[in-house]
């Protein structure tokens, strides 16, 4: 037996005269979206996919697939989701406006993090790691008492750390992971160690995403989406 939703509590529009806005609407972004692929194919063909591309293309594609979400959640009449979305890609906006101020600095700033990001994780899914054992003992103290490690074991992890390893320490890297260094070890006001900068942090940029529109000359924009939407910015406040 079908189960109807009580109005009361979630409103579906799709049966509605709202149904044949929301897919114009939802049509309009899956046309951009569409033709945003087509850019980064071009720009990827536009002389391959170097160091000052390789950021930029990730951001543009995630903004990509945060758009098709929103078309996705506007057929289905789910406005509120799309507020949460919303913020995801304006914030991936200011990073790529960032970003092409100083495609290649900043853009080695992305990828080194991005690896020692990757390192982190895949450190965990190495077999009686340190890494692994504090992890378990995370979970474990927040009541997952039926994982062992071979739940986060992955036989290639140990690998795939001395590649990103070698990556990172290479002549190419050398400067971006030395001060990607320096910034995890520095303390905040509270005196704790920033041990997962953001990229955009590296060498005295903006510590946080406020900062970041106001380098770029956007707190009021940022302002006016913290007013109109505070419970999804109030770990930015």
């Amino acid at each position: 037996m079908k189960v109807e939703p009580l109005e009361t509590v979630l409103i579906r529009r799709t049966q509605t005269d709202e149904a044949a806005l929301l897919n114009f609407l939802a049509d309009a972004i899956e046309q951009v979206v569409n033709i945003g692929t087509h850019f980064i194919k071009w720009e990827a063909d536009r002389g391959g996919a170097t160091i000052e591309k390789t950021p930029l293309i990730m951001l543009y594609r995630h903004n990509l697939e945060m758009g098709d979400a929103i078309s996705i959640l506007l057929r289905s009449s789910s406005i509120e989701p799309c507020k949460a979305v919303l913020r995801s890609i304006l914030e991936t906006s200011l990073q790529i406006e960032y970003l092409l101020k100083d495609p290649e600095t900043r853009g080695f700033c992305y990828m080194v993090c991005h690896h020692n990001k990757m390192i982190k994780q895949f450190k965990r899914l190495v077999g009686n790691s340190p890494e692994q054992k504090d992890y378990l003992n995370q979970l474990k103290n927040k009541s997952y008492r039926n994982i062992s490690a071979n739940d986060f074991s992955l036989p290639d992890a140990q690998n795939n750390v001395d590649r990103l390893y070698m990556l990172v320490n290479s002549k190419d890297y050398q400067v971006y992971q030395s001060e990607y260094l320096r910034t995890s070890t520095q303390k905040d006001d509270n005196g704790k160690k920033n041990k997962n900068p953001e990229w955009y942090s590296l060498f005295g940029g903006p510590k946080s995403c406020i900062e970041l529109a106001e380098n770029l000359k956007k707190r009021i924009f940022m302002n006016l989406c913290i007013a109109r939407f505070p419970l999804l910015y109030m770990g930015l406040i």
